[in-house]
Parts: C-alpha cells; structure tokens; sequence
C-alpha cells in the first residue's frame, strides 16, 4: 500500500471514528439534559402538589370561617358562641389548649368565658399566671397580638409559668372600636407551633366575634329589662303569669299539685308618705332580697305589682307551702328592712283544690287569701 493510500484510509478512520465519538458524546449529553428535566419534573410536580394543598387549605379555612361568620347574627346566646368560637378554630388552626377572657360588663373584670384543654389548676391559677403578669398582660397592654414560640425562653417575672406545660402562645385582643373586650388565646406543647399565617385568619375571626359579643351583651341586657322588675331585680309581671300558667299545666298533666303564695307589704303607703319614695324603693328591694334567700331552688319569686310579691312553688302540696309562707314571715319580721320594722300578710293557695281548677284561680285564691290575712288584723299568713 502506498503512502497515500495510507494516508486516505488513515483519514477515513478518523472520519468514522469522529461519528462514533459525537454519538457517545451526544448520547450522554442527552441523558444528561432527561435527568436534569426530570429532576426539573419532579421538583414542579413537588411544588404543584405543595401548592394544591395550600389552596385546598385556604378554601377550607374560608369556608369554615364563612360558615362561622354567618351564623353569628343569629347567636344571642353568649355560651353558644364561645363554644362555638373554639370549634371553629380548632377545624382551622391547630391547638392543644385554648381559653376566652372577657371583660365583665358589671365589674369591668376579666373572667374565664370558656377554656378548653387546660388542667382545673391552671384554670385555677389563671388570673396570676397569664393576666396579672402573663400573655395576657403584655397583650392588653400593647392592644396588639402576640405569638410566643419558646414561652420558657422569656423572664418572665415570678416564674409564673414554671411548670407550664405549653411553650407557644397566640394571643390576640378581641377588639370593637377601640375598646378591649376580651382574648382569644391559643397554647401548644411543641416550641414553634403558630406562625403569622394563623394570626392573619385569627384576626378576621377575633373581629367578627367581638361584634358578636357587643351584640350578645345588648341582647342580655334587653331581654333582662324585658323579663325583670328594673327596681327588685325580680321577675316582673309578665313572666310570672307565663311561669303560672306553665307551671299549673305541668301540674295537670302529671297529675301532682303546684302552690302560690301571694305576699302584701302591710301599710306600706304609710312608709312612703312618712319616709319617701326612696325609703320605700330601699324597702323594697331588700324585700326582694330577703325573699330570694327564703325559698327553695326550685321556687320562682316576682314582683306581682307595687308592694305585692307573688312565689311559685311547683309540685308542692299545701302542708309544704304553708311552711316556707310561715319561714319567710318570720324572716321578714325577725330584722329591719332599710332601717323599718316592716310587716307582711301572706295568703297560699294550692291546685288542684277548692274552686281551684286553672292558673287564673290559683292567683285569683292566693290574692284572696293574701286581702283575708289583711282584714284579720295583718302580719299572718292565711289558707
């Protein structure tokens, strides 16, 4: 072979071998780029899926808090919506503990509305571990949540949470134009536990709920004016008659007795027209007082109408309710009331009995009663 044949066969060689080199080259460079793209593959797929529970998770926190929040305008009851309030936080934000201050409208004191998960002598506690120096305190103060993520970390004054079983804490300020009504706080075990995302969905709920409180505090206290003498606190009229009426239908239906005994403030004209108006309010009040404390749990007192109070006792037998008639005359007789030596006729009546055989003749023989012990000579119950 001759030195340009070699020369060409050489140059072939080089050729085919070239190919072969680029295709292995190519080769690895291609499996190179699939891994890459399934690496890429995976991580989206990762993502997506990481991205679709995020979502599910927020549609489920909306729907939840739309469920709460469209039932709120129909709640009067202030129990109900703070066992309610919890539930519903519960479906959305984990916790171990949890527990709703308010601010009492009467006292203007924080109370335990309700607490879920914490032990009776942390409840017991409460006040000195988490309002006076705790959470609470650095949330009042500021007026703005709090998350705590390590609680044990913290100088807290005392140790007032040695021994405290949670190390984070969420607390928020339940809010309504500016005035504070209470705290929503929420306790794990684990350090770490509640981020900002809770808090965001906290404070829509925290704002809801606190109108929901104003508004359950405005319904008490009307349907309390509606159902309760402004002056003795006692049971006005109107509720006394649904009382009675329900009371002796119970008694027809089971078939057992129900007694009345019907209370008059002896010359009581003559305290207002020697002391006042105001002497005989004083008087009267601690009537009520007096009775209140003179009857059994069961029993039900109201304010029949100016110095006359009417008692129920149901299923009572006339024996029995002559006996709790003559406790509270002695009662009322054995002190002052607002500084007056103050006297009552009493008259009792039970049904079934003579001429008693509705609601109406039961108060209408108790009130007749009442007039008898009166034109006696006063000061004595009658039957």
């Amino acid at each position: 072979m001759d030195f340009a044949s070699l020369i060409g066969l050489m140059v072939v060689a080089f050729f085919f071998g070239g190919i072969i080199i680029n295709r292995n080259l190519l080769r690895k460079n291609n499996l190179g780029k699939v891994a890459e793209l399934t690496r890429q593959i995976s991580q989206l797929e990762i993502e997506r899926t990481r991205l679709e529970k995020e979502v599910n998770k927020g549609i489920f926190d909306i729907l939840a808090i739309y469920e709460f929040t469209s039932v709120l305008g129909s709640i009067t009851n202030l129990k109900e919506l703070y066992s309610m309030l919890v539930d519903t936080i519960l479906r959305i934000i984990h916790y171990d503990a949890c527990s709703i201050l308010v601010t009492n409208p009467e006292t203007n004191e924080l109370e335990i509305a309700i607490s879920r998960g914490l032990a009776p002598e942390i409840v017991a506690n409460y006040e000195t571990t988490c309002v006076d120096k705790g959470i609470i305190s650095r949330v009042m103060q500021r007026g703005q949540p709090e998350i705590i993520n390590d609680l044990h970390s913290l100088p807290w004054p005392d140790n007032i949470y040695e021994g405290f079983p949670y190390n984070s804490i969420l607390s928020i300020p339940l809010v309504i134009h500016g005035e504070i009504l209470g705290f929503l706080t929420l306790y794990l075990r684990q350090k770490n536990g509640f981020k900002r995302d809770d808090l965001r969905i906290l404070f829509i709920i925290a704002n809801q709920t606190a109108f929901a409180i104003k508004n359950g505090y405005l319904y008490e206290k009307v349907a309390e004016q509606a159902t309760l003498d402004g002056l003795t606190g006692l049971y006005n009229y109107r509720v006394f008659r649904e009382q009675i009426e329900k009371a002796v239908a119970r008694a027809q239906r089971e078939q057992i007795s129900v007694a009345m005994i019907m209370i008059d403030v002896d010359d009581f004209k003559l305290v207002n027209d020697c002391y006042g108006h105001q002497r005989g309010d004083a008087v009267l009040r601690a009537m009520a007082k007096k009775l209140q404390s003179s009857i059994r749990d069961i029993d039900m007192v109201a304010r029949y109408g100016g110095e006359e109070f009417a008692v129920i006792l149901p299923n009572t037998e006339l024996e029995e309710a002559v006996a709790i008639a003559n406790r509270i005359h002695q009662a009322i007789g054995a002190q002052e009331l607002a500084g007056l030596q103050i006297t009552i006729s009493l008259g009792v009546a039970v049904y079934p009995g003579s001429d008693v055989a509705s609601a109406d003749d039961l108060v209408c023989k108790a009130d007749t009663f009442a007039y008898q012990a009166k034109f006696l000579g006063k000061n004595q119950v009658y039957y």
